[in-house]
């Protein structure tokens, strides 16, 4: 006899509900059934799929503010809706800095935002072109991510992280690499040139999500000349062989709509398969089941990713009919 207790949880991913429940089962059935004997000491949490929900989003904008970027802004300022055409039921927030490292997230906007294309029109709009010619987009969105103008952590615990540099120019970083000085022109503050390698940002995510995972960057960057102007930004590879950005096109196209569709697109798939885990059980092993109209199937190990309470499936891990999903702790064999 299966006795079933069920408890009331948060919906935390984009297009579920979750139910948790222990079931506490006599074992038995068939020997073939790859599906583990639950116990008292075995948790599940069912994720029903298909159903309405809101997932945290924050994304971090870096937009380069030097004096050959009016025309960018312009082309900007007016795409917020294209950029959440596919996440706009999400619980998202967007905070904006510059590629200037002495500027900080002065704005962050989120669906309670009055008028919230608007204040973001007004916000890219009033970015300017003083900024300094030596941008460091990387330092600039490692800074951004730490902290805002007042000094408080904007990111959220649960949330997906996506980072959109926008600059005409390669990350800068010839040393000796530190602040600019009031004039944007030069360098004060010497500091280590790692501090504003493309590597310092990627290094950042990998403290506070998984890069690639629950952590996507983007960029719309300097592709001309065969990429000459966005060389660092190109050329760099983390261990695995993987570049800094997981999707970039051209800031010098005549509309911005098509890659900011791609992008809001490419976050919605990263959310659907992102899933917050009420409980976690390190002492325990973890089996991940799908179900679909033909019955239950389990998947491989390598097929998902369990860091702290969040679970990520890659990309077309389980097929487009899978009706729920099931996460079950059981006794490390």
């Amino acid at each position: 006899m299966l006795h079933v207790l069920t408890f009331c949880l948060v919906l935390s991913m984009l297009g579920c509900n979750k139910i948790s429940f222990l079931a506490i089962g006599t074992g038995g059935g068939d020997d073939d059934d790859d599906s583990p004997v639950v116990t008292a000491a075995s948790p599940e949490e069912l994720f029903v799929l298909g159903t309405a929900a809101r997932s945290p989003l924050d994304i971090l904008m870096v937009i380069d503010n030097s004096n050959s970027m009016a025309e960018v802004h312009r082309g900007l300022a007016d795409k917020l809706d294209v950029l959440l055409g596919e996440v706009k039921d999400n619980d998202w927030q967007i905070a904006i800095t510059t590629t200037d490292p002495r500027d900080c997230p002065q704005t962050l906007i989120s669906a309670a935002t009055p008028n919230y294309t608007q204040a973001f029109h007004l916000a890219v709009s009033k970015l300017g072109t003083g900024g300094t010619i030596l941008e460091q987009a990387s330092r600039a969105a490692r800074l951004g991510l730490e902290k805002d103008c007042r000094g408080k952590e904007w990111l959220r615990a649960d949330s997906a992280v996506a980072v959109l540099i926008i600059t005409d120019e390669d990350n800068f970083e010839r040393g000796p690499c530190g602040m600019v000085d009031s004039s944007g022109l030069s360098i004060t503050e010497p500091l280590d040139d790692s501090e504003c390698h493309v590597s310092a940002l990627h290094a950042y995510l990998q403290k506070i999500r998984i890069p690639g995972v629950t952590a996507k960057v983007y960029g719309l960057i300097n592709t001309s000349n065969d990429g000459a102007h966005s060389k660092n930004f190109l050329t760099w590879k983390d261990s695995r062989g993987k570049p800094i950005f997981d999707h970039h096109a051209s800031v010098h196209a005549k509309d911005y709509t098509a890659t900011l569709r791609k992008i809001s697109q490419h976050i919605h798939d990263v959310l659907q398969n992102r899933f917050v885990l009420q409980e976690t059980h390190p002492e325990k092993s973890a089996k991940v089941f799908f179900t679909t109209g033909k019955g239950e199937a389990a998947l491989q190990p390598d097929a998902y990713n369990i860091s702290g309470n969040i679970l990520t499936l890659k990309t077309n891990t389980i097929p487009p009919d899978a009706r729920s999903l099931r996460i079950v702790w059981t006794e490390n064999e």
